[in-house]
Parts: structure tokens; sequence; C-alpha cells
């Protein structure tokens, strides 16, 4: 394989040098060369398509049988692009563990053969359905209550009426502005939890920045909250106290649990 790499990489580097020359020392000959093989590529491409769209044409009138197979095969290929494709690459359930994200696409996770659950402190699930896309966030063990991830049910949600005015994380030295609704996402959905655990996430993975997180360290952790009301709210998640604080939503109102 390295034998292979190299021959490739030599035979590149022939090339490279050889058209930097005829470049340099035959400049009117190496464009008018260019050009013509340019062309030539190009009609030949449009020749080969007229070739090919005659002989399909020739197909379906002398043989009928074979045409609607062929027409049959290319309608079969369209709809696994358009269909089948897409959901196979679409991301829609993330289970974050240590500020770390594991990606699955909820449709596969819920099949009835699948018993495994990756650990995780919380699960996003985004529903894509709709734009902007609501981000229901379930978590593990808050309060005792854990929810079956295995059901369908559990992925099901209310929107969230209010919307902060101002949501500030103060990292450290720095602070940094939270936006949990935007053209493309929102999180202001009834029971969603926004914890500690939470908020680290967001200025990792979501923040514009990607902030860098060093958890081995203690870092002062604070967050500011100017809601719908005008009422000005501040959280302490530095302490050991924090890791037990959260704010949770309701369909009009949010509360602060210390």
């Amino acid at each position: 394989m390295l034998y292979a790499f190299f021959e490739f990489f030599k035979s590149a580097a022939i090339l490279f040098l050889l058209n930097d020359y005829f470049n340099r020392n035959f400049p009117q000959v190496y464009n008018k060369t260019v050009f013509k093989t340019v062309m030539y590529l190009i009609t030949t491409y449009s020749r080969l398509q007229i070739m090919g769209n005659q002989i399909t044409h020739y197909i379906s009138v002398t043989n009928p049988c074979t045409a609607n197979a062929i027409k049959y095969i290319n309608n079969a290929i369209e709809y696994i692009n358009i269909n089948i494709k897409p959901n196979l690459k679409k991301v829609n359930l993330e289970f974050i563990k240590d500020n770390k994200v594991f990606s699955l696409n909820l449709k596969n996770f819920l099949n009835k053969n699948n018993t495994f659950v990756p650990e995780y402190d919380f699960v996003l699930y985004t529903d894509d359905s709709v734009s902007p896309n609501n981000i229901q966030i379930i978590h593990n063990n808050i309060n005792g209550k854990n929810k079956n991830l295995l059901k369908e049910e559990t992925y099901t949600y209310d929107t969230c009426d209010i919307r902060f005015i101002l949501l500030e994380v103060l990292y450290g030295n720095d602070t940094y502005k939270i936006e949990l609704s935007s053209d493309t996402y929102n999180f202001y959905i009834k029971d969603n939890i926004l914890d500690k655990k939470f908020f680290l996430y967001y200025l990792r993975h979501v923040y514009d920045e990607h902030v860098s997180i060093d958890s081995s360290s203690p870092v002062t952790m604070f967050l500011k909250i100017i809601d719908h009301n005008v009422n000005i709210n501040k959280v302490d998640f530095t302490n050991s106290n924090g890791q037990n604080t959260y704010i949770r939503f309701d369909s009009s109102s949010y509360e602060i649990v210390k």
C-alpha cells in the first residue's frame, strides 16, 4: 500500500512539474492545447448523452419489456436516493455523557429488536418535521424520574410560550450570550430542564465559537436571566450545590430549582 501511495505521489508530482514547465515556457501553445482539450471533452460528453438518449428511445420502441425494466430500475434508484438514503444519514437523537455526544437516528433506535441504551446525562431529541426544529431535553434521573427511551410516547412534547429577554452564562472570566431559540432550533419546550451540564454542552457544541471546556479544573460559572416579566435572576453553578440546580419550563412559565 505504501508503494502504491508513493507511485501515485510521484506521478502527481511529475504531472504538476510538466504542467508548470509548459505553462511557463510555451504559454500560447499551452493555452491553445488546454482549450482544445476542454472543448473536446465537452463535445464528447454531449455526443455520448445524445447517443444514450437515442439508444433508450430505440429500446423503448423495439423492446417495450426491456424499456419498462429500465424504467422501473431508474424509478427504484430515484426512490432510494430521495427516501431511503437521507433517512440513514438523518440524526435526530443525541446522547450526552460528560459533554461528549453519541448520535443516533430515532427511528432506528426505536426498532422493536433494540435493547441498547447508551449511558447519558441527558438526551436531546430534535423534531425536524417543524421549523424551527423543536429540541426536547430528556434527563437521566432528575428527581428520581427516568423515562423509558425505548417508548415512542417519550418523544411527545408541548412547546412553551415564554421567551427570556436575556440569558447569559458567565464562565470563568468570559460572558456568553445564550440563544435558546433561533431560526433553526427551539429549546423552549415544556418540561425541558436546563442544568449545568446542559449549559456546558451548549457552550461546547452549540455556541458559535465552541468554547473550550476543561472539566478537570473548577471554573466559576453563573447564569444571568432577564425573563419575560423583566425579572432578573442569577443562578450559581459553581459550587457543589450548583450541580443540583436547574431551570424547568412549563407551558407559560418557568421555575428555578435549587
